[in-house]
């Protein structure tokens, strides 16, 4: 049995050697795999209304691969890149990205990250008083208007 085995076998080798590539080559060909690069809009959430993003980005760039049907059907609202800033304070951060992929495409980056800076902006309380302008249509006449004074917080940067 042991010289069946060895018997010819240079040739054996080959054989098999050939059957694999030609396996690898008809599995290819089946199942071709595309990789394109798609900019997708960032979303920031949770940012406090004290705070502005300074030197943050504003599209990422997604990388898909897969099948050119399933990549010609991507669609930019298809893929979603969210940030979410909650619990930051003023400085410079390192801020994972959360990708959302609606398509049949494969990300082939799981992990994004974006370096962005936090200012606080200084707040005012400022009183607001409501005025009405302009007529009412024809036949129509305005009652009694009661309403309370209601303050508003303005945010922005101390010069302005």
């Amino acid at each position: 049995m042991k010289k069946r085995l060895i018997n010819n076998y240079p040739i054996k080798l080959l054989s098999l050697a050939l059957a694999v590539i030609l396996w690898l080559y008809v599995n290819s060909e089946q199942a071709p795999k595309l990789q394109t690069e798609i900019p997708v809009k960032l979303k920031y959430v949770n940012l406090p209304p004290q705070y502005i993003t300074m030197g943050a980005p504003n599209t990422i760039t997604v990388k898909l691969a897969g099948e050119p049907g399933v990549l010609a059907a991507v669609v930019p609202g298809k893929l979603t890149a969210i940030i979410d800033l909650t619990g930051l304070s003023e400085g410079r951060h390192r801020v994972p990205v959360k990708v959302v992929n609606q398509t049949g495409a494969n990300l082939t980056q799981k992990y994004f990250f974006v370096e962005l800076k936090l200012k606080k902006l200084k707040k005012i309380e400022k009183a607001i008083d409501i005025a009405f302008f302009g007529s009412l249509p024809t036949g129509l006449v305005m009652g009694k208007v009661n309403y309370k004074q209601k303050k508003a917080d303005i945010y922005g940067e101390e010069k302005r």
